[in-house]
């Protein structure tokens, strides 16, 4: 069985409207998506997958609250957000979609390296 194209490479945000902060999410083969920073609190959370399927679960994060930069709290909010409503992928050259579950487009992440 070809290994799941998720786990291939640590992968960077590159669109959320307005953000100012880079994600850098790891599928990593195990189950867990860790992340780093999620603008302000470290993330993590269990993950399951299938040929297009994706679905995060129970995403847990660190409490910290930050008041600068403007807006980091609420970018934070919205990225969390949409992790927990992930319901597939597509994976095109090398950016990764995530898709909710009407099909559209929310997050879109690039390979690095």
């Amino acid at each position: 069985m070809a290994p799941c194209p998720l786990h291939q490479r640590q992968r960077q945000h590159r669109r959320i409207a307005g953000a100012r902060h880079r994600y850098h999410p790891v599928f990593d083969g195990d189950g867990t998506l860790s992340g780093g920073s999620a603008g302000c609190n470290a993330y993590s959370a269990p993950y399951r997958v299938n040929e297009t399927g994706l679905s995060v679960d129970r995403v847990i994060a660190t409490k910290a609250s930050f008041t600068e930069p403007a807006g980091v709290m609420e970018q934070e909010k919205a990225y969390l957000d949409l992790l927990r409503s992930a319901a597939g992928y597509r994976i095109v050259g090398d950016t990764l979609a995530v898709i909710d579950g009407s099909g559209r487009a929310i997050l879109f992440f690039t390979t690095e390296g």
